[in-house]
This record gives C-alpha cells, structure tokens and sequence, in this order.
C-alpha cells in the first residue's frame, strides 16, 4: 500500500509540503535566536561592549579618512562617551580591554583636535575631559604605512603574512589590472567548500557609473569608495544548497571571502571589506544594476585598487586574546 501511495501525485505534494515547514521552522529558529540576541535586542555585557567596539570603530576609521577633515564624527563622540560609560557600570565599575581601547581611541581624536587648535562644540570637548579623567590612558595611534612597508611580508611565513593585512582606505590613482584581479580570484577558488560544491561567484565593477551607484546603495563607505578603482560583489548561490543547509551558504561565503582577501592582499590589491546591511528594497537593486541571478546571495561587497603613492594610516583595531576566543571542552 505504501509502495503505490508513493506513486501518487497527492504523496509527492505532501513531501513538498513537508520539505517548505521544515524550512520555515528551519529560519523561524534562526530569526527567533537572532531577534533576541543580535546587538540591537541584547543587553547583556558582552553586546554592549559588541556595540561600543562599533561605536569607537567609527571614530578609528574617521582617524584614517583619505581626506579627513577636522570635527568629523562629533555626535559619534558623545554616543560612544554613553556607551562606555554603560559598559563600565555593568562591568562593576572596572574598565574591560574593550573600554580601554575605546578610551585610548577618544582620547587620540581629543589631542588630534588640540594639536590642531580645532574648536570642538564645548559638550563634546567637556564631555571627553571628563570621561578621559576617570583613567590613566595613552592616546592610540593608527598605524602610519607607506607602500614599499605595507607589501613588505607577502613572502614571508603565515603569520607575518596575515598580519600584514589590513583595510585599505587610501587608494592610489593607478587602476589595478584585471590580470591581478584574474589571479587573486583563482587563488581564492581553493578555498573549501561543502562537498566541493564551490558555489560562489566574484563580479567584478570596472565601469564607474555601476560602481557609484553600487556603493551608494551599500551606503558604509563614505569618505572613501569614491577612491576605488573597482568594486567586487561576491556571492553564494542558493541552489548549490540542500533546504536545512540555509546557513551554510553564509558559511561557504565568508570562508571564500576570506581566502579572497589574502590572494587580493598576494597580488598586491588593496582593498576593504564591506557588509551588506542593506534594506530588502537595496539589495533588488544591488541584484538588478549588477544583473546578479536572483538564485545567488550577496555575502559582502569589496572595494579595491592601488595603494596611495604617500604613507597613509590603517586603523589599528587591536585584536582579542586567544583567551578570549578558545574555548576548550
């Protein structure tokens, strides 16, 4: 009996059936877990202290700005003062590695300013005397490079050669050739996969119009993208995935995206990662003005180019413990 009911067309439509509530189970425990812990919702110490990494990170970018300009990021000033504040009262009134270097980050954008004999709006200037007078902090420094240091340990062993990568805001004028491009690209094709299934894809922006626009519609790159040479758009397709695999699409992704940063970094292409949190509305677009399959996912957009003839600063954004980050069982 069971064996004919197989046959049926009514079975096949019940497996179908079947198949979409496990997905949709599947994403709504995904979403649900989200919802109630992603930085926005969460309130316990290590998101806040997530949120203030984000926070002082925007100042620290700011400190790099190919062309920065003098009272940038005012409101962020006071927004991080606050989040800091919060993290040092949930950490019982002690100062994690994280509010220290937040710390040392406000107090570099303070002394910039009065090395400079800059007039800050008198809040802010307040505001940063205060909170640098609850500690004994350094100012930071953001790395200051020039091109013949930046590509100096691309031969040299792993670890050199991986911490010599760093997010590239200042581009030179010299475009990158689509021959550096081609090779990084088939360096980072070895990249695993599941089951070898290799499903990404690399689109490469040369023209410029696409581009503007590209970057206008990713919106995190002000100051900055306009400087590119050429914008890549990596993705995943859905279709190289079984339905419960949804998230290793993403994982498949950052694992390529990865691998594609060190062979970009190989070849001498200066680049920096940007995320993709764009509205649904955004990312149609994104779709449309690439002609990007609607089968494939956006992982994560890339600016490149060359790097800048001049020495040029990196943000340090210092890394956390190996403590910090194994656990073992």
């Amino acid at each position: 009996m069971k064996a004919i009911l197989k046959k049926t067309a009514l079975f096949r439509y019940y497996v179908k059936l079947r198949q979409k509530l496990s997905i949709i189970k599947y994403f709504a425990y995904f979403c649900k877990k989200h919802a109630q812990y992603c930085m926005d919702t969460c309130c316990t110490c290590k998101g806040e202290e997530a949120r203030l990494t984000a926070m002082y990170h925007v100042l620290e970018k700011g400190l790099t700005m190919p062309e920065r300009r003098l009272g940038f990021g005012q409101p962020m000033v006071l927004q991080t003062i606050k989040q800091l504040q919060l993290v040092h009262k949930l950490n019982n009134g002690e100062y994690s590695d994280v509010c220290h270097h937040a710390l040392a980050v406000l107090s570099e954008y303070y002394h910039l300013h009065q090395r400079e004999h800059f007039p800050l709006e008198s809040s802010i200037e307040s505001a940063l005397e205060s909170i640098l007078a609850t500690a004994n902090i350094t100012s930071s420094a953001q790395i200051e490079s020039s091109p013949e240091e930046y590509w100096r340990h691309l031969n040299a062993d792993f670890a050199k050669f991986s911490a010599s990568r760093h997010s590239v805001r200042n581009f030179g004028k010299t475009p990158v050739s689509m021959k550096q491009i081609q090779a990084a690209v088939e360096l980072a094709n070895n990249s695993p996969s599941a089951c070898n299934r290799q499903p990404w894809k690399v689109y490469c922006v040369a023209d410029n119009e696409k581009r503007a626009q590209l970057l206008q519609l990713q919106g995190g790159n002000r100051g900055f993208g306009q400087f590119a040479d050429k914008a890549l758009v990596i993705t995943c397709d859905r279709s190289s995935f079984y339905a419960l695999e949804g998230m290793s699409l993403y994982v498949n992704g950052g694992i390529y995206l990865m691998n594609l940063s060190y062979a970009l970094h190989y070849n001498k292409v200066a680049h920096c990662i940007l995320g993709m949190p764009c509205t649904a509305g955004s990312l149609r677009k994104i779709h449309k003005l690439i002609g990007i399959p609607d089968s494939e996912s956006i992982i994560a957009l890339m600016v490149c180019g060359t790097l800048a003839e001049h020495n040029f600063p990196l943000a340090i954004s210092p890394r956390k413990n190996v403590e910090d980050s194994l656990v073992v069982i």
